[in-house]
C-alpha cells in the first residue's frame, strides 16, 4: 500500500481509531493532501507511527521516507522490524546515542562498526560497557577517565570495586567523591574528606551514610546551613542540636 494511495481523511480516521494524540493529529488535519503531508517535517514520524500502530508491521513503501530520519529509523527497526535493519545502519551511525541504543535494544550485543563513534562520548561509552559488553571496555577507559561522573559510575557498575586510576579525578568533585566512598569503598575515604568538607550537603550525607554517626570536623560547616543543621540533628544526633542560639530538634 502506497502512502499516496491513501485518502487523507481515511488516514486521519485510522489514526483517531488507534488513539493518536491530539498533538499528532492536529498537524495531519492541517494538511490538505497526502502530497502536502509527505512534505511535512514530521512525515517520517507519521509513517513510523502508522506502520507500528495501524498496519502493525512493515510498510515497505514508506521505508525510504523513514530512512531520512535516524530517530524514526531506529524506532522502526526496534518496534516494527524487531531486528536489524541494515539499510538504516549508516544513518543510525550518525548519532552516538542511537548507535548505543541500536546495539543494546536491536542487535542485543556488540556492534563493532559503531564502537569508534561510541568511543567519542564518555557517557555512552560507560553505558555501552555496562549494558552491551557487560564488563570492562579497556579501549574506553582513557575517555571515561576524563569525566568524574562516568568514572564513578564505571567503577561502581562495571568494575564493581575501586578504580585507582580514577580516584584523582573523582577527588575533584565532592558529589562523586561522596558516592564513591558510599557505594564503591563502602566506608570512609580519608583522602576525600577535605574535599567533602567544602559542601554542607555532601558533608551531612557523608556523616549519615558513610560514617554513620557524628562527624565533628564537619559540624562547623553543616551548622552554617539551616536545612542540613536540621537534618543533622534529626538523622545523626537524633536529638537537640544548638547552633548559634538556635536549637534544631528531631
Amino acid at each position: 500500500m502506497k502512502l499516496t494511495d491513501l485518502n487523507l481523511k481515511e488516514l486521519i480516521k485510522h489514526a483517531e481509531e488507534h488513539n493518536a494524540c491530539e498533538d499528532g493529529l492536529n498537524p495531519l488535519r492541517s494538511c490538505s493532501s497526502i502530497e502536502e503531508l509527505l512534505e511535512h517535517k514530521k512525515a517520517p514520524d507519521y509513517a513510523y507511527w502508522y506502520a507500528y500502530h495501524v498496519i502493525k508491521g512493515r510498510w515497505v513503501e514508506v521505508e525510504p521516507l523513514i530512512l531520512t530520519n535516524p530517530h524514526y529509523a531506529y524506532w522502526y527497526a526496534r518496534h516494527v522490524i524487531k531486528g536489524r535493519w541494515y539499510e538504516a545502519e549508516p544513518l543510525i551511525l550518525t548519532s552516538v546515542e542511537l548507535a548505543y541504543r541500536y546495539a543494546y535494544h536491536v542487535i542485543k550485543g556488540r556492534w563493532v562498526e559503531a564502537e569508534p563513534l561510541i568511543l567519542t562520548n564518555a557517557g555512552w561509552a560507560y553505558r555501552y560497557a555496562f549494558d552491551v559488553i557487560e564488563g570492562r571496555w579497556y579501549e574506553a577507559e582513557p575517555l571515561i577517565l576524563t569525566n568524574a561522573e562516568w568514572a564513578y559510575s564505571y567503577a561502581c557498575d562495571v568494575i564493581e570495586g575501586r578504580w585507582y586510576e580514577a580516584e584523582p579525578l573523582i577527588l575533584t568533585n565532592p558529589h562523586y567523591a561522596y558516592w564513591y566512598a558510599r557505594h564503591v569503598i563502602e566506608g570512609r575515604w580519608y583522602e576525600a574528606e577535605p574535599l567533602i568538607l567544602t559542601n554542607a550537603g555532601w558533608a551531612y550525607r557523608y556523616a549519615r551514610h558513610v560514617i554513620k554517626g557524628r562527624w565533628a570536623e564537619a559540624e562547623p560547616l553543616i551548622s552554617t546551613d539551616e536545612t542540613y543543621s536540621y537534618w543533622y540533628a534529626c538523622g545523626i544526633i537524633k536529638g537537640p542540636w544548638e547552633v548559634n542560639g538556635v536549637i534544631y530538634n528531631r
